[in-house]
């Protein structure tokens, strides 16, 4: 009997760890944790800003041709020349042109650049002509080239081959009857901005060209 009663015991023991080991259903699947950060890149692993596309900008460069006299409209000047091959009627009639100046530690200036040098009030400008540039000096209320001719106005001041200059070229846009560059900047605010916040918001080197 004894035996009996513990053989029964034995296979009701079994069977309850038969089924209570069963293998259950299978639960959710975990949801995965957030990615950790990404490391951040070297000092010169840094990537500097992507120049504009539509931009073309010469490096600094002195005019290669000696100053000559001239007179336009009525106008006396004194006028170098500046290469400037990217200049075509596309640009002329539609697009954005700046010229910057500067002589040694003077400068930037976007010309037209008006001082009182030489003791005359006078002005450096240009003229955008097809693939050049003629960079002029002209004085106020003087049309007197050398010292020897007669007046009483003041003598035109030089333009000292020592002058440097970079110019800016954009292609035109129009946006509601406006100009405008790629980033809808009106051609006024590029004209109107400071050399060195245009050449930041345009993406431009300090030193450079981009057209040959």
């Amino acid at each position: 009997m004894k035996k009996m009663l513990r053989f029964n015991l034995i296979i009701i023991v079994g069977l309850v760890f038969t089924y209570g080991c069963k293998k259950g259903d299978t639960g959710p699947a975990g949801v995965a944790g957030p990615a950790g950060p990404t490391g951040a890149a070297g000092q010169n692993g840094i990537q500097g800003p992507t120049g504009s596309a539509n931009v073309i900008y010469s490096d600094w460069a002195t005019s290669p041709t000696a100053s000559r006299d001239t007179t336009v409209d009525g106008t006396c000047m004194r006028v170098r020349t500046l290469a400037a091959p990217a200049i075509d009627t596309a640009i002329l009639n539609r697009g954005l042109m700046i010229t910057y100046m500067r002589v040694g530690s003077i400068g930037p200036y976007q010309l037209p650049y008006i001082s009182d040098a030489g003791g005359a009030v006078n002005q450096i400008n240009c003229i955008y002509k097809l693939k050049k540039i003629f960079v002029y000096r002209s004085t106020y209320g003087s049309c007197r080239f050398t010292s020897t001719t007669p007046g009483t106005e003041p003598v035109l001041i030089n333009l000292p081959q020592s002058i440097e200059y970079r110019y800016v070229l954009i292609p035109g846009g129009i946006l509601g009857g406006r100009m405008v560059y790629e980033q809808n900047i009106s051609i006024q605010n590029l004209k109107a901005m400071s050399y060195e916040t245009l050449i930041k918001t345009l993406g431009i080197p300090e030193n450079g060209s981009n057209f040959n």
